[in-house]
């Protein structure tokens, strides 16, 4: 199986750091498994978006891009839904 380069940028770092330990632990395991199968789990791709994807995870959700050809999966954002997107 090939592996997807992860990279997750600052802001998202930032954003998962402020959610509460018993959540954060899951939702960090799930942003690893990204590495293997970006599509596998509960994915959606956005709507009016090419190459955006959501990963949902109870309330919280975690947004990122895939490149297939590169094969890097890039975390751009961490947060509760009630936040909005």
């Amino acid at each position: 199986m090939v592996k997807y380069e992860l990279i997750i940028k600052r802001k998202a770092l930032k954003e998962l750091t402020g959610i509460p330990k018993v959540f954060r632990d899951k939702i960090e395991s799930k942003i690893d498994a990204l590495a293997y199968d970006p599509l596998i789990g509960d994915v959606k791709k956005l709507a009016g978006e090419e190459f955006m994807y959501r990963l949902r995870h109870g309330d919280y959700r975690v947004v990122f891009t895939i490149d297939f050809e590169a094969k890097r999966v890039v975390v751009l954002k961490v947060f509760c839904r009630s936040a909005g997107y």
